[in-house]
């Protein structure tokens, strides 16, 4: 439960990252394996058993285990000097947004807010590099969404798990396993435009890379709320990202994307919620660093809370809830256990 990944790259030790000592990076381990003959039989074996095939004419695979972790296996001959193999284990039971507190990734305050923004179906981005927390920090607040909530999530490798939620509809992209097998494969935008007629009241993808961005921003016009991460680290990387090919967002849909929220993994593994930016009408505005620690409720959130709160003021209102849910998430929070890492 503790290994987030291990991997075999030639004969030798298996190397592995801990979650609780991610700072070492890759660690050997007591396992070795002998030959690159082992290790050919260890890859095939590994591929054939999740349902794939890995051959001379197919050297490079990305498949999924059937307890769906996921593995990038390549064969010796072809493309490397020795077979490797590399397999992401997901955590069983997903975090909590309590737990994240705990673990210091973010304040209850941000994570209070976080939440009231997802809920009122806003338009986020969580972007971070490789390894930072992105998909868990996702998957955190749409554990916290109401039960009465439809969420759609969609991706090419089932990471968020939001089992227990009555509302979740999770769709799959396939993808081919095989050269022979590219004719049935369903990409993301095809499944983004299959939610749509599902009524969602969220839509997740678990990570933009390409044109299903336009078809997130088509479901945010409509009034879906939309969440996804995105592979960058500053915000002038991500609107040069979301405005380049091959995602081509015009200005008028950029503006549509309501926070851009940036996660770090820190030098000592610490996952932390660095900077979050709210758009208003094109222009991003910080309200949220980390070096500072200073947060601004969101106006957005006030504009949302002033059509059901008429007659009060939408920033009290707003700074109440935000109180409300962080004392909550407080109160859950120390009740979490975490094992600090040596």
């Amino acid at each position: 439960e503790n290994i987030e990944d291990f991997t075999i790259t030639q004969p030798g030790p298996v190397r592995l990252i801990h979650r609780l000592a991610p700072h070492y990076e890759w660690i050997e381990s007591n396992v070795v394996i002998e030959s690159d003959e082992e290790l050919d039989r260890l890859v095939k074996l590994v591929v054939e058993r999740s349902g794939g095939s890995i051959t001379p004419a197919n050297p490079v695979v990305e498949i999924l285990t059937p307890t769906y972790d996921r593995v990038a296996g390549v064969l010796r001959g072809e493309v490397s000097l020795h077979s490797s193999i590399t397999v992401r284990k997901f955590p069983r039971k997903p975090y909590r947004l309590a737990r994240l507190i705990r673990l210091g990734t973010l304040s209850s305050e941000v994570a209070a807010a976080l939440w009231l923004a997802i809920e009122l179906k806003s338009n986020i981005i969580i972007a971070g590099l490789t390894g930072s927390g992105k998909t868990t920090l996702l998957n955190s607040l749409l554990l916290q969404l109401p039960e009465n909530y439809k969420i759609v999530t969609i991706e090419e490798h089932p990471e968020i798990n939001l089992k227990g939620h009555p509302g979740w509809l999770p769709l799959y992209a396939r993808l081919p396993t095989a050269p022979g097998a590219r004719q049935t494969a369903i990409p993301l935008t095809q499944l983004l435009k299959a939610a749509l007629r599902h009524r969602p009241t969220i839509i997740a993808v678990g990570e933009a890379r390409a044109e299903e961005v336009q078809d997130m921003v088509t479901a945010a016009a409509v009034g879906h709320g939309t969440a996804t991460t995105l592979h960058t680290d500053s915000l002038e990387h991500m609107v040069r990202r979301l405005t380049s090919h091959p995602m081509n967002l015009r200005a008028d849909q950029l503006a549509l994307i309501d926070y851009a929220v940036f996660i770090t993994r820190r030098p000592d593994g610490r996952r932390q919620i660095t900077e979050i930016y709210e758009n208003r009408e094109g222009k991003w505005n910080l309200i949220y660093d980390s070096v500072s620690g200073k947060f601004k409720p969101p106006e957005k959130l006030a504009e949302k809370l002033a059509f059901t709160h008429k007659g009060l003021d939408p920033m009290e209102v707003l700074a109440l809830e935000i109180r409300r849910r962080a004392d909550m998430l407080r109160a859950q929070a120390r009740t979490e256990e975490v094992v600090a890492a040596a």
